[in-house]
């Protein structure tokens, strides 16, 4: 019988030079959903857009497509305790939510993330969902011959 993936949500916390302490829960894109994720980040760009411009969009896209939720509170104990111990309060975020500009909750403009928050975010997002060269490399050397 054909197993299928289940859905893969994460929650991590924030915490390092320059991050905000917050809590946040991410999922795993669907195939489906990485690729509308790619077209809506080319429908962002100018027609001249370079390279850089595109795989920036492209990157600040896929975070706006996995993000799930957010902490109230900054500077938490863990993604489980508060700095004076009770439950952080998770915020279910929603796509709208992260890309209106006048809304707290924006990605860019909300006050919710630092710069280093949404470094780490985009390069959570590019761990998960692009494949870097050394892996795909590793994966031929490994390949069989059909004959």
């Amino acid at each position: 019988m054909l197993q299928k993936l289940e859905k893969r949500k994460y929650r991590i916390h924030l915490t390092g030079p320059g991050m905000s302490g917050r809590g946040v829960a991410f999922e795993l894109l669907s195939p489906e959903a990485k690729r509308k994720s790619d077209e809506l980040a080319v429908q962002r760009l100018p027609k001249d857009a370079t390279g850089y411009q595109f795989f920036s969009s492209k990157l600040r896209e896929g975070v706006r497509s996995f993000l799930r939720e957010v902490t109230d509170e900054l500077e938490l104990k863990s993604v489980f305790e508060t700095s004076d111990g009770k439950s952080p309060t998770w915020h279910t975020l929603t796509y709208s939510e992260l890309t209106t500009p006048t809304n707290d909750y924006n990605l860019e403009d909300g006050g919710l993330f630092t710069p280093a928050d949404i470094e780490t975010l985009e390069a959570l997002y590019k761990m998960h969902h692009e494949p870097n060269q050394d892996d795909v490399e590793k994966l031929f050397k490994g390949a069989s011959p059909l004959a």
